[in-house]
């Protein structure tokens, strides 16, 4: 399979924390085979049953299951090959018929020969994507005419600031970088803080328009784009819990959207 030397040095920092996410991220109410999708990724989704679904950058399956058990037919990917052991081993403990490949997103063909009804991704993926326009590109060719393609994301302003910083958002980082971040130091894994990571990684800044503009190019029409103040996890070490999974800047801050949700339509040709 294809992979760049950085996407190798991300592969292994994914195989390193699947183990630990899959103790951390609260699966109880997966296997008691209810949906572990939030309530904004399940209203804008709508009725599922019977579609067939891609989820790209499954991780350990936790979504890709929670699709199914929403009625969905899917196959989940990611280039992790310890997350897709773990997400095969959580299917089959839920007796969930869903499909899990090994394989790098940029390169679908390498794995898939097939096109969906609907293509999803979900929470903190676009950062570990080198190459925005090839990303959209494999969503384009891989989603049918009359296809929808869903995201939902964390916005691209707010990776702008200090994640560590303690004194509000302080501006660290260029929103129009193009080149890779590269991140050597220990640092708390975002679902286990008592788990520190020892493996590098490299991430992309991509901006909203860079987004969009890619998925346009691939055909694919916008139907919506929702900004959101509030986050799925602690973004800076100063946001409140605002209750269901959610945290949001303190009352006395400007408000600025943390996540974003994107519904887009393949053209029929």
């Amino acid at each position: 399979m294809t992979y760049t030397p950085e996407e190798l040095v991300n592969r292994k920092k994914w195989d390193d924390v699947a183990p630990v996410h899959l103790r951390s991220y609260g699966l109880e109410q997966l296997r008691r085979g209810h949906s572990m999708l939030g309530e904004i990724e399940r209203r804008e989704l709508g009725d599922i049953t019977g579609k067939s679904i891609l989820h790209l950058q499954c991780h350990i399956g936790h979504d890709t299951l929670s699709l199914a058990l929403a009625g969905g037919r899917v196959t989940g990917v990611d280039f992790s090959e310890q997350s897709i052991d773990i997400a095969r081993e959580l299917a089959d403990e839920l007796q969930l018929d869903v499909r899990f490949l090994v394989g790098n997103v940029l390169h679908l063909d390498e794995v898939l020969d097939e096109h969906f009804d609907l293509i999803f991704t979900s929470n903190g993926v676009l950062c570990w994507i080198r190459d925005i326009e090839l990303w959209a590109k494999g969503i384009g060719d891989h989603l049918r005419d009359g296809g929808t393609f869903y995201i939902y994301e964390y916005h691209p302003f707010a990776y702008v600031f200090d994640e560590e910083s303690e004194n509000g958002l302080m501006p660290k980082y260029d929103y129009f970088l193009k080149q890779p971040l590269y991140f050597d130091d220990e640092y708390a894994d975002y679902a286990d803080s008592t788990y520190l990571s020892q493996n590098p990684t490299y991430e992309w800044m991509w901006s909203v328009g860079d987004i969009q503009n890619a998925l346009i190019a691939q055909g694919l029409e916008i139907e919506f784009f929702h900004e959101y103040q509030s986050a799925t996890f602690q973004m800076y070490p100063f946001l409140e819990d605002a209750g269901a999974g959610h945290w949001q800047l303190p009352s006395h801050m400007p408000a600025i959207p943390l996540m974003f949700s994107l519904k887009a339509t393949k053209r029929q040709t």
